[in-house]
């Protein structure tokens, strides 16, 4: 009978384990032997190079950069999403009219395609007629190059992201909210605790797992931000944009150096597995599952 139950329950998961195989852990393996050769695509020739892929990645002074504009992206995007968020969340938590509305508006943008958010932001970000430079002009800053600028270019897909994003990770703080016990706020009452004082003893400690949840999606998410930049930028001006996951795209599609591609998605992979362990690792001390 055991057995016949084994039999069961691997013929169940079989579907996700040929699904797993072929999707995830077969190109897994593929990235990792390609990252060792050389090999542009086009050609029957593939020529073992060992780790010169990686010696060569780690010598050019734009992965370093890509590096920098990929940790600044995901840093900036995460922490103003994340609090924002939370704000929304507790705003709208509250006894208010047309809560529902407000919810329903805030979380719109984020079942919006990515392309069509980018190419809406491009005409904001216009310089010659966009509503950003009309609103800075009403309060007399004279108009900005947002996209081509050097220092604005990705300043101003993160706050697009941020908007993009934000309403669904509102969501989830108002989920985590609902499940915090009314009676522990009537209590700090009773004791004359203040309202800042309640958010602080109270709220923000009983939604660390839902903050834990979105510091890990909300990262891996960023730190392989691609439709924007490809849209909006192409990872310009002067790479001030170009980002880990549109480098390597360039480097496999637009110049057809697929190895070198490849040990860029290893390295990509290496450094979301090393962050998301040290998350784990680090949640221990703050997370309260109480």
């Amino acid at each position: 009978m055991k057995n016949n139950d084994a039999l069961a329950g691997y013929l169940f998961a079989l579907p996700s384990l040929i699904f797993l195989g072929i999707f995830i852990i077969y190109p897994m393996i593929s990235s990792l032997t390609l990252s060792f050769v050389k090999w542009d695509l086009l050609s029957p020739d593939i020529l073992f190079v060992g780790f010169g892929n990686y010696v060569k990645l780690f010598k050019a002074p734009l992965f370093y950069k890509v590096l920098k504009n990929t940790f600044f992206f995901t840093i900036g995007s995460v922490t103003l999403v994340m609090v924002l968020a939370i704000l929304l969340a507790v705003i709208l938590n509250q006894k208010l009219r047309a809560k529902n509305f407000y919810r329903s508006l805030i979380f719109s943008p984020y079942i919006t395609p990515m392309v069509v958010v980018a190419i809406i932001w491009m005409w904001i970000y216009n310089p010659e007629f966009g509503l950003a430079n009309y609103f800075l002009q009403l309060i007399g800053i004279p108009p900005l190059n947002w996209l081509r600028s050097f220092k604005m270019a990705l300043p101003s897909i993160i706050f697009l992201t941020v908007w993009k994003d934000m309403g669904y990770y509102m969501i989830l703080y108002l989920a985590g909210l609902q499940n915090i016990p009314e009676s522990l706020y009537e209590s700090a009452e009773m004791d004359g605790a203040s309202g800042f004082r309640k958010f602080r003893s109270i709220t923000l400690p009983l939604l660390t797992p839902t903050t834990f949840f979105v510091l890990i999606t909300s990262f891996l998410s960023s730190f392989k931000v691609f439709d924007q930049i490809s849209v909006m930028t192409s990872g310009g001006p002067a790479d001030a944009t170009n980002v880990m996951v549109y480098f390597l795209y360039q480097n496999a599609f637009e110049y057809f150096k697929i190895g070198y591609a490849s040990a860029i998605a290893v390295i990509i992979f290496i450094i979301l597995m090393f962050v998301t362990v040290f998350q784990f690792k680090g949640s221990k001390k703050w997370v309260y599952y109480g």
